[in-house]
């Protein structure tokens, strides 16, 4: 008999038990090699007794030698040509690599006595490499799917498949679990590219990192009621994904996380059950076919991506999204607000770049939207906060140019930075009356929204940042609450059109430095006149009025000329203006726009119908358009001014808003 030394010396390395292992010969001239401890075998080896190869099926014998053979030694039977594979009932455990590259293995019957398949976090999985495998039934009383490699950094997570227990079995079509499974490790069907089903049982808890990683053909996947976990990349990158099932729930246990799902193009609904408790970052980012998803009342937290993509980044197809109540936190996105590259950013907030998202609804609990949460969601159209929500971050809602009015609410303590740059469209912004005093707008927070024409903060006590309403160009009318004590320097810098602020209070401090040019009229109170007269003084303000505040109503604000300022002069000809003005009295069309170069760009018409009969106003032919409020032709109500926006997008589509202002007297 040849005894094969290679197997015995890797027995002394990792079993670490007998210098050389005991051998016992069988009626079917197979040698087994294996260890004895505690009147149990660990078998390490087998070849035939006349040395010929072994490429037949293989039966593990129940014992040997009398000893009752319980565990598969590491590396046992690596690269043996075997074609199926079947155990006794004493088997528990199979450690790593045991059965790893049996290139002609095509199945295997597991015992109910086995508990435990070992990944390959030094080498590889148990049956990792098993290319012809084409099924795999487990017993009643499997417990565990060991882990693979733990690192998931690589650049090589294809290469890692191989510590799996079962990664890289290319041909592997069903799998079947058992109740009783608890866990599946890390890497364990990493690259089993003809999987094409899944459905674990309820007793299944954990799914670990990149458990079934890039499985080409795998279609449909059903959790069980007791997952807690779905590890980062567990199903990363299986483009044929289209229904995952969540069976319903009552423990909110399950956390999905970092990049779980990413990557799973066909996947067009989610519906969560109440078992769901978080999202990570990344968990279902570029999943392009996803159009609605409805989260249970359970989710608590859904990732931004700091280190990565958001949560649901990259959901091109996404139109809507509806939070349960117990929402809190959207997670932030890159931290970093000072490169020069906003759109890129936007690919780390938890729905940034979902370019088709039109409605999101809030519920009342959630107290956080995190960096670049809703940045580039070009279609959303309108937002309402709950009263709950406290801070909303960086750049959160950044160049949706389609959005066109926000409403706070009462509790809200800071808008981030840049939070609502941009937003091309918007032209109503509304804070509570009840608004906290704590409210911090900080710096280029509204900058770029060209169509916000008046602005009301609340009765609070509001923190406002230089630029935080910088370059709105068509910010005409600003009232300014009681509480507030203090502006800071530049704070209406780039409003080229504020024609009128009107405070409700004292003068607040640093007035003098705010950026308010010595024209604009000031409307402040009379019972306050004598503050405001060293006030005026010092600012050496031209245009001021005060007001009665025992009135029911503040008086109307004065109507703006037309002919106030020549920008708003109609050009005859074609000439470098951007804004014009025209009066209508019955229908009629307009030959052309003065448009200007560059990726984003408005001109404004001011339209006024003296008249009193509704009029209809033709835009030009030859550009695209997409009308907010009516195609065109417009219709211009009668006795009215209407202000008409049209900003052209970066693919030459000319988005286009009006808004009725006030009416004519």
């Amino acid at each position: 008999m040849r005894k094969h030394k290679g197997l015995l010396l890797g027995t002394v390395v990792l079993t670490g038990t007998l210098a050389f292992g005991d051998t016992f010969t069988d009626g079917n001239g197979l040698v087994w090699i294996y260890t004895t401890s505690s009147g149990k075998a660990t078998l390490s080896g087998v070849e035939k007794q006349d040395g010929t190869p072994l490429a037949e099926p293989l039966e593990i014998p129940a014992t040997l030698n009398g000893a009752p053979v319980s565990a598969i030694a590491a590396n046992s039977f690596t690269g043996l040509p075997i074609t199926s594979l079947t155990f006794a009932e004493n088997v528990t455990s199979i450690s790593y690599g045991a059965f790893s590259d049996c290139t002609a293995l095509e199945s295997v019957v597991f015992p109910d006595s086995l508990t435990t398949i070992g990944g390959g976090n030094n080498g590889r999985g148990a049956f990792s490499g098993c290319t012809a495998l084409k099924s795999v039934k487990f017993g009643s009383g499997l417990v565990t799917i060991g882990d693979g490699l733990q690192n998931a950094t690589t650049a090589d997570p294809d290469g890692e498949a191989r510590t799996g227990a079962f990664g890289n079995c290319a041909n592997l079509e069903t799998v079947e679990f058992r109740e009783g499974v608890t866990k599946i490790g890390r890497h364990a069907f990493s690259e089993c590219a003809a999987l094409a089903s899944l459905t674990f049982p309820d007793s299944l808890r954990t799914i670990g990192l990149n458990a079934f990683y890039h499985n080409i053909r795998l279609g449909r996947v059903s959790f069980g009621t007791g997952l807690a976990e779905i590890g980062e990349g567990a199903f990363y990158n299986c483009p044929e994904l289209q229904a995952v099932e969540f069976r319903e729930s009552d423990t909110p246990l399950l956390a999905i996380g970092a990049n779980a799902f990413a990557k799973a193009v066909k996947l067009t609904t989610l519906a969560f059950s109440e078992s769901l408790k978080s999202v990570n970052y990344g968990a279902f980012a570029d999943c392009t076919a996803l159009e609605s998803v409805v989260f249970p009342d359970s989710l608590t937290t859904i990732g931004g991506g700091n280190n990565g993509r958001g949560a649901f980044s990259g959901c091109t197809a996404l139109k809507s999204v509806k939070f349960g109540s117990g929402l809190v936190t959207i997670g932030d996105g890159l931290q970093n607000a000072t490169t020069a590259d906003p759109d890129g950013e936007a690919r780390t907030g938890a729905f940034g770049n979902c370019a088709n998202l039109e409605t999101v609804e809030f519920r009342e609990g959630v107290t956080k939207i995190g960096r670049h949460a809703f940045s580039e969601c070009a279609a959303l159209a309108s937002l309402t906060f709950p009263d709950s929500l406290r801070t909303i971050g960086l750049n959160a809602f950044y160049h949706n140019i389609r959005l066109t009015s926000v409403s706070f609410g009462a509790n809200l303590q800071e808008i981030g930075q840049c939070a609502f740059m941009g937003c091309v469209s918007l032209s109503s912004v509304s804070f509570s009356p009840a608004t906290t005093p704590l409210l911090t707008i900080k710096s280029n927070a509204f900058r770029n929204c060209v169509q916000l024409a008046s602005l009301t903060l609340s009765n609070a006590m509001p923190t406002l940042e230089s630029g935080a309403f910088s370059d709105c160009t068509m910010l005409r009318r600003i009232t300014i609450p009681s509480l507030m004590s203090t502006i800071q320097s530049g704070v209406f810098s780039g409003m080229a059109n504020l024609k009128e602020v009107t405070f409700l209070g004292v003068p607040p401090e640093n007035l003098a430095n705010a950026g308010l040019a010595a024209d604009v009229k000031i409307r402040y109170s009379k019972e306050y006149a004598e503050d405001w007269a060293e006030a005026i003084a010092a600012c050496g303000f031209t245009n001021v009025t005060e007001y009665d505040p025992n009135t029911a109503i503040l008086p109307s604000p004065d109507p703006i000329p037309v002919s106030e300022d020549p920008r708003y002069e109609l050009a005859a000809t074609p000439g470098d203006r951007s804004i014009a003005s025209i009066s209508v009295e019955s229908d009629c069309a307009i030959d052309s726009f003065v448009l200007t170069d560059g990726k984003v760009y408005d001109t404004v018409l001011r339209i006024v119908n003296t008249s009193d009969n509704a009029v209809r106003l033709t835009l030009p032919a030859g550009y695209t358009y997409e009308c907010f409020k009516g195609m065109s032709p417009l219709t211009i109500p009668a006795k009215s001014t209407n202000m008409l926006t049209i900003t052209r997008t970066a693919d030459n589509v000319f988005l286009v808003s009006r808004e009725e202002l006030e009416t004519v007297q």
